[in-house]
């Protein structure tokens, strides 16, 4: 990700697809639960969506979804992962 940065104004940051991925943790984050935290693949790729924790009684452990979202490097307290900010989801028919 980083060699092909860095990301701003002139350089958005790579949008990906991604379809057909199974949850295998999902819970809110954020004041009052505003946002949701998820984990999809075999890997457990951390997914953040921004201001859609009302979206959680819809998304559980074993829900495949497709969704779109931009890759980033996230370091936190020493640790250095690859994370994607969900853009949209195609969330499941109720």
């Amino acid at each position: 990700i980083e060699k092909i940065g860095p990301f701003g104004i002139g350089n958005p940051a790579p949008v990906v697809q991604i379809a057909g991925a199974k949850i295998v943790e999902v819970s809110a984050m954020g004041k009052e639960g505003g946002h949701l935290s998820m984990r999809v693949g075999n890997k457990r790729l951390r997914c953040i969506w921004w201001g859609h924790g009302k979206c959680i009684d819809r998304l559980h452990a074993g829900t495949m979804i497709d969704f779109v979202g931009k890759i980033k490097v996230n370091e936190f307290r020493g640790n250095i992962t690859a994370e994607i900010d969900i853009i949209d989801i195609a969330l499941p028919s109720s």
